[in-house]
């Protein structure tokens, strides 16, 4: 009866080949991710809004760009009491960036950009950040009509706020509020007309 050679492979084998494995794995991943971008910049180009700069919406040397406001507005409402703006809407990178993080599918990526203006501005105010932690207030983005989010796939007020979360570990509740009715969009609308159309929405 003729024997059978089965080679033998010691432990040090075995890790080496292993080795070899996830090198050439994580070679193979990082080659397939370089012509991913390649064929996304190509065909869907991602150039900062205002640099140019490729592969980002919003550089970081932009951001730095956009100046922030170093106060904030108290109200004496039963329902409200401060208002908390980062930067002027009227700002040309701030208006480009939130009507594209609104309207383009892929510009979600812009909401750590956008988050980090937010964050940056809050910072500003040590005690309010503390009173929202020690009061445990909560995160309540607001919501879009189920015709809005089934067209945009994603709400940007939603995803700012998982910023926040990350940030300062606000706990976020996404359930708290319900559009009740689809409503046109406020881009282009009056003061006066938008209050209108947001009535019982």
């Amino acid at each position: 009866m003729e024997s059978i050679h089965v080679p033998m492979f010691s432990c040090s084998h075995v890790l080496m080949l292993y080795v070899i494995i996830i090198s050439n794995t994580s070679l193979l991943y990082n080659m397939l991710k370089k012509v991913k971008q390649y064929i996304q910049q190509l065909f869907f180009p991602i150039n900062c809004i205002g640099c140019k700069k490729e592969q980002t919406l919003l550089c970081t040397s932009c951001i730095k760009t956009v100046p922030l406001f170093k106060s904030y507005t108290s109200h004496k409402l039963p329902s409200l009491d401060t208002i908390l703006i980062a930067a002027n809407y009227h700002h040309p990178l701030v208006n480009k960036a939130i009507k594209i993080a609104k309207y383009r599918p892929y510009a979600i990526t812009l909401m750590p950009a956008l988050s980090t203006l937010t964050i940056k501005y809050l910072y500003q105010f040590p005690k309010i950040c503390a009173y929202i932690s020690d009061n445990h207030f909560v995160l309540v983005p607001i919501p879009l009509s189920r015709h809005k989010y089934a067209h945009r796939g994603f709400n940007q007020a939603e995803r700012l706020a998982h910023e926040l979360l990350k940030e300062f570990k606000w706990p976020l509740h996404t359930k708290l509020l319900i559009k009740a009715k689809h409503t046109p969009s406020q881009t282009e609308l009056s003061i006066t007309s938008r209050k209108t159309n947001i009535k019982s929405a």
